[in-house]
């Protein structure tokens, strides 16, 4: 499974640790990846926990897939309200 699917599962500050370790990485083996650009750890760990598994679902591609340039789409019109300090 990936990093992601990780944090979803396990909601847990390891699996936190282990999405954040990926998220550097690809900073800096893929810094048009905006999806990582954007993505703080603050930010994620502010949501209300269930607004969280939604917002993964909202990036997981992005951090799935290193070399996207945009990697992160709402799920639903409203994400881009909820989640309006990402997107």
């Amino acid at each position: 499974k990936t990093s992601i699917n990780l944090a979803v599962e396990m909601n847990s500050s390891n699996a936190m640790d282990i999405v954040f370790a990926k998220v550097a990485e690809i900073q800096k083996t893929n810094p048009g990846n905006r999806t990582t650009k954007y993505l703080v750890r603050e930010y994620v760990e502010s949501l209300p926990e269930a607004d969280q598994d939604t917002f993964w679902a909202c990036v997981k591609t992005g951090i799935e897939n290193p070399d996207s340039g945009l990697g992160c789409y709402a799920m639903s019109p409203s994400d881009y309200e909820t989640y309006a300090d990402f997107f």
